[in-house]
């Protein structure tokens, strides 16, 4: 299961995400559908820390994802870009 609870997150001073709560529960597929810009790509860079998250909590199977070494959780979840450098 993964619980996002008020989740607030963008990139500096530019929020993109702001008081987000989600559960998604175990054996679901799940879409996250949305124009350009709406916060998709956010949201997943969130899981990884690699947008800035201001307030909020993620859970993976109730275990805070804050808590969790990169190393652990790359061994539960994995995040592969579109954009290519």
């Amino acid at each position: 299961m993964i619980k996002i609870e008020h989740l607030s997150a963008g990139y500096g001073k530019h929020m993109i995400l702001n008081d987000l709560t989600l559960t998604i529960p175990d054996h679901s597929i799940t879409a996250v559908i949305g124009p350009n810009g709406s916060g998709k790509s956010t949201l997943f860079k969130s899981f990884f820390q690699l947008a800035d998250i201001t307030s909020g909590e993620m859970y993976l199977n109730k275990e805070s994802i804050s808590s969790m070494r990169p190393k652990q959780l790359a061994q539960k979840m994995c995040y592969l870009s579109q954009h290519h450098s």
